[in-house]
């Protein structure tokens, strides 16, 4: 059991074994965000959904969250009101659901974070009369549901998002999206934009909203758990989706603001052939984003001791900047900058790791091996059904065949060596004509 919190390295590395030429992938590096207690997610909704049981699969699939599913009406377990949550998923939701009323404004005491999940039969006064969502912008246009999809936003750059292609969510199938626009005041970071059919919209799908005490989700439509089994269909596991809602789940139970000044890498652990990227947050003393100022970064090694460099950071609009690419290693970082009058610090650790081109993709391409099956004439064999593999190769026909190489090899192969001996001869012979024997 790990006697700290907060994040851990572990290196795991294999026994040489006899034979083994490529010794480079013995060894690989873990690391893990240790909590003093699982995450606690309070789901709540009217009634259940599959929706909501796709995101109780996805938060379960490790060890970090606990979910606790309410479905408040007369026979379900009594209102707690001195329970605490990390997060909060409001599912749908109507304002004739007193049993809902207690929990809400409970969560909006506390502050908790929220997650609210929009669908075609949320009641849009309801939304609206949540005191977190006061001075948001939220108008219905009818009662009607649009059946659209999601897009990747490409400026998104709250927390890196599994490898993608942008269009992807397109191929998923279509959502039921309520008919509405909708708009946070200040800085909405989206996810997901909206796109009907081949139309991307400016409408956000799934977008965050961060305030100095509270921060904010909000995914609109219903239908994600095709998502889910969709992505199960066809790589065989729904690891995007679940990662999805892990990491959103993850920077809406991370500590609220409590500096004016953060700096954390944007990626652990950092490729040793890329530049290190860090994420440089600033803020004014309302916690509003300030832009483009400098702060001064200093490493250390921990395994190289001997490292020890200074680098000036210049924050691009997206509050990020990069550093040269390091050598593989483990680093202790300091950084400082000026907000007005007043220093402010921040203080970490960076790993770097050669990059592992067999890790790149450790998902099987299961179409692309139907189709190579496809096209050669053969058969796909899933490793579930590898029993029927053996039966299948005992029925192919063996017929011997018989190969043969025919390879001209010279007679005399050392050239240079016949060489040498003529040359010899021919001296001697030289020798002893001068002397006058023959």
């Amino acid at each position: 059991r790990p006697k700290q919190t907060g994040l851990q390295h572990y290196r795991l590395q294999l026994r040489l074994a006899e034979g083994d030429d490529n010794t480079a992938n013995n060894t690989a590096s873990l690391f893990i965000q240790v909590v003093a207690h699982k995450r606690r997610i309070l789901v709540l909704a009217p009634a259940p959904h599959p929706d909501i049981k796709a995101i109780g699969l996805a938060l379960t699939q490790g060890n970090a969250h606990e979910v606790v599913l309410r479905y408040p009406n007369p026979q379900a377990p009594r209102f707690d009101p001195n329970a605490r949550y990390d997060v909060a998923i409001l599912y749908g939701g109507r304002r004739t659901d007193p049993y809902l009323n207690p929990y809400y404004e409970q969560l909006i005491k506390q502050r908790t974070p929220l997650w609210i999940w929009v669908t075609p039969d949320t009641d849009m006064e309801h939304l609206t009369n949540l005191s977190p969502l006061s001075g948001w912008q939220i108008q219905r246009h009818s009662t009607q549901s649009i059946q659209g999809n999601g897009v990747l936003r490409t400026d998104f750059n709250l927390f890196s998002l599994p490898e993608m292609p942008a269009t992807q969510h397109v191929l998923y199938p279509p959502l039921r999206i309520p008919d509405m626009s909708i708009q946070a005041p200040g800085d909405m970071h989206v996810m997901l934009d909206q796109q009907i059919g081949p139309v991307q919209t400016t409408q956000p799908l799934w977008f965050f909203v961060a305030r100095p005490n509270q921060k904010i989700a909000l995914s609109l439509g219903q239908g994600y758990f095709r998502h889910r089994m969709a992505e199960h269909a066809q790589y065989g596991q729904s690891e995007r989706f679940d990662k999805r809602i892990t990491q959103s789940i993850q920077y809406l139970a991370s500590a609220r603001y409590q500096a004016r000044f953060q700096l954390t890498p944007t990626e652990l652990p950092a490729p040793s052939d890329t530049p290190v990227g860090f994420r440089v947050l600033h803020y004014n003393a309302l916690f509003e984003p300030l832009y483009h100022i400098p702060a001064r970064l200093r490493l250390k090694g921990i395994s190289d001791s001997t490292f020890d460099k200074s680098y000036v950071l210049a924050p691009d609009r997206y509050q990020k900047a990069t550093i040269p690419p390091l050598l593989a290693g483990h680093y202790r970082y300091s950084a400082s900058t000026q907000i007005g009058n007043q220093t402010y610090t921040a203080n970490g650790q960076l790993f770097v790791q050669d990059k592992d081109p067999e890790k790149d993709h450790l998902s099987a391409d299961l179409p692309l091996l139907r189709r190579m099956a496809q096209q050669t004439q053969g058969r796909f064999v899933a490793l579930s059904e590898h029993q029927q593999l053996y039966p299948a190769l005992d029925a192919l026909p063996r017929n011997a065949k018989q190969y043969q190489q025919a390879e001209l090899q010279p007679m005399i192969q050392f050239r240079w060596l016949f060489g040498l001996l003529i040359a010899l001869f021919a001296i001697e012979w030289g020798i002893r004509r001068y002397a006058g024997s023959f």
